[in-house]
């Protein structure tokens, strides 16, 4: 009865052990897709930090410039704000920031002055807001850019709201920077208690002839503070580009996240449900944010993969099979012969669809140790090995790679026995045919024996690629070195690059041409057709060279040298235009120069012989061809002889220009030359 069962039996067990091995190879694929998970959602998570700390350091570096405006100057002047603000150019170089303020510290019994001198520039109705006698108080002066919502502050007494007060005392103080905590604008309260929640930078100033070295003296020598307002919603949308729009944002200021502290939601809805989420601390003005980034669906979709699944119904598959086959071999020998003779021919396919894939890797395997010794190695292509296979098989890497290739070996390995996987190492290796460069990838093998793991490295040669990127770092640096003019326009003539010497001529920085067409430069005295001929024949020929005369940044307008080349890929299609421009102005004045000695007397400034054999070589052709007459008048100066002997040859000089001058003065202007 036993034996009838048996194989039944068999058939479960293996059927049930196959069916463990699944769920562990499963379980083993979903955690490295986790892993992956996880490790993006980090890497996005500093990227998302770094960005955010970039744009608050840039908001400092712009109030730390009016501080020394003001702090450089007797007085400055509302108009000499504006003109300095509008210069930062605050919307494209830092958006976000609803402006920039001068907020003035003004004792009580200084405040009536302080008041009269603001009615008297151009703010006649200028007055401290809220009134009442307050022994200090600290009026917004001047902001800018003066749009509506930024003047209807200007007057009011920061030093009355309490968070404001506080950020000013800390920058009072300290001397440094100091971030308020969140508040309602004062510039939003028409939307009451649907404004959006905003910081606000201080950096004190100080007057120059005192000394500021402790928290005392900074007191006694406090003028005011440069202020720097900005919705927190505004500056994280407008990174926009920059941010991973998969990821969900939350910032709470301080470190308790409560909804007092709440500064900011992408899209104002709460965080998606997920497990997995990251923490960043932001520390800048002696404040503290706190960034909570929550992945959303499509962030994890990212890494969802079919692999486990296809893992776990291949292992279901198999281990059915794998009973079934069990069950076969135990109750029809026969049978069970043919259905092994077929599963050896399967299993020769599978090995040998393997051997084919690694054959098709143009990379070079090695299995080595935890400690960097080489017990095997598979290429298709031997000639990538630098040395013969004996030479480094048994020895570690330590003996075989120089220095720096081995300690960066050495590190992968050990990234990838606490990860299970590494990548995006390089080495460099002297080679009999020159320094050749790989990259590495590591996985730690999972048939690895307990306490002696064994690792797949993957050597890719990625040489060709670090020269390629060694030729663009030289070209960059070429280009911008060159001492010609340069510009680059893209497929649409959109200006790319320019270099320095671009700036020099034209007056125009990289940041105020890029992204512009090279029209900006046009001087207007050349006709439209003299352009399109132009591109006509750039279209035509691949290129133009010619002179233009063109305008600077100052209005000026000058001749120019102009070289246009198109640059095309490899199906024909136009990818750039590079143009190299040269300043003519010099050889211009001196070319007028030098044609002005050859044709004029140096003494006289009257035309010399040759001139006079041109202009008369001109007369006789066009009265033989008008069949005219023609005249010749020659005047002589009696006498002259005897003025050089006896005066001196300056005299003479003298006297010849003294007629040359009453020749000219005297003879009609279109009977001379």
């Amino acid at each position: 009865m036993l034996r009838a069962r048996l194989p039944i039996i068999y058939s479960l067990l293996i059927t049930v052990l196959g069916l463990a091995i699944t769920a562990t190879h499963w379980w083993s694929e979903e955690q490295q897709v986790d892993d992956r998970a996880e490790h993006a959602l980090n890497m996005e998570a500093d990227q998302i930090t770094s960005v955010i700390t970039q744009r608050l350091l840039s908001y400092e570096l712009a109030l730390r410039g009016v501080k020394g405006l003001v702090e450089g100057s007797d007085q400055v002047t509302a108009s000499e704000f504006h003109r300095y603000i509008e210069a930062l150019q605050l919307p494209q170089t830092r958006p976000g920031l609803q402006g920039i303020a001068l907020v003035m510290h003004v004792p009580a019994d200084q405040l009536d002055s302080f008041v009269a001198d603001m009615r008297a520039q151009d703010q006649p109705a200028f007055q401290v807001r809220p009134e009442g006698e307050r022994p200090v108080y600290a009026p917004l002066a001047f902001i800018e850019p003066l749009n509506e919502a930024n003047a209807a502050v200007r007057g009011v007494d920061l030093a009355t709201n309490p968070l404001t007060h506080a950020a000013m005392a800390r920058a009072r103080d300290s001397g440094a920077l100091a971030l308020s905590d969140g508040l309602r604008l004062a510039q939003d309260a028409p939307l009451g208690l649907a404004a959006r929640p905003a910081l606000v930078m201080y950096v004190p100033i100080y007057k120059p002839t005192l000394p500021a070295r402790t928290a005392a003296e900074r007191q006694a020598a406090l003028m005011g503070w440069v202020s720097g307002p900005f919705r927190v919603h505004e500056l994280i949308e407008a990174l926009g580009s920059n941010l991973d729009t998969g990821i969900h944002i939350t910032v709470h200021q301080h470190t308790d996240p409560v909804p007092r502290n709440l500064l900011y939601r992408s899209d104002e809805v709460d965080a998606p449900p997920s497990t997995r989420h990251a923490t960043r601390l932001i520390n800048i003005g002696g404040n503290q944010a706190t960034l909570l980034l929550t992945p959303r669906p499509a962030f994890a979709q990212r890494f969802a993969t079919d692999e486990h699944v296809t893992i776990a119904l291949v292992g279901i598959a198999f281990s059915l099979l794998l009973g079934g086959m069990t069950w076969l071999l135990t109750t029809r020998r026969e049978h069970a012969m043919a259905l092994a003779q077929t599963m050896t021919q399967d299993l020769r396919r599978s090995e040998a669809a393997h051997e084919s894939l690694l054959n098709a890797l143009p990379d070079l395997l090695f299995e080595v140790d935890l400690d960097g010794r080489y017990i095997s190695y598979r290429t298709s292509r031997p000639d990538m090995l630098a040395v013969p296979p004996q030479t480094f098989l048994g020895r570690l890497t330590s003996e075989v790679l120089p220095e720096p290739a081995a300690t960066t070996c050495m590190a992968a390995l050990q990234e990838a026995h606490s990860k299970g996987f590494s990548f995006g190492h390089e080495i460099e290796i002297q080679t009999p045919s020159g320094a050749q460069w790989f990259e590495l990838s590591v996985a730690r093998k999972t048939d690895s024996r307990p306490g002696q793991p064994l690792f797949v490295v993957l050597s890719r040669d990625v040489t060709t690629r670090k020269q390629a990127e060694r030729e663009r770092a030289l070209s960059a640096q070429v280009f911008n070195s060159a001492r010609e003019s340069t510009l680059i326009t893209d497929e649409h003539n959109r200006i790319v690059a320019v270099n320095p010497a671009f700036t020099a001529l034209t007056g125009y920085t990289a940041a105020e041409a890029l992204g512009k067409t090279p029209s900006m430069l046009k001087s207007g005295l050349q006709a439209p057709d003299f352009y399109a001929e132009m591109w006509h024949h750039i279209r035509t020929h691949g290129s133009w060279q010619g002179e233009v005369m063109n305008r600077r940044k100052d209005g000026t307008v000058y001749p120019q040298e102009l070289s246009i080349n198109t640059v095309r890929d490899d199906n024909g299609r136009i990818t750039q235009h590079i143009a190299v421009m040269s300043d003519l102005t010099a050889s211009k004045a001196a070319q007028q120069r030098i044609d002005h000695l050859a044709h004029y007397d140096a003494l006289t400034g009257l035309p010399n012989s040759v001139l006079l054999h041109d202009r008369g070589v001109l007369a006789v052709a066009s009265a033989h061809r008008k069949k005219t007459p023609l005249s010749l008048l020659v005047i002589d100066l009696d006498r002259f002889r005897k003025v050089n002997d006896s005066l001196g040859m300056p005299s003479g000089d003298v006297v010849l220009q003294t007629v040359a001058k009453r020749m000219v003065e005297h003879i009609h202007p279109k009977s001379g030359s």
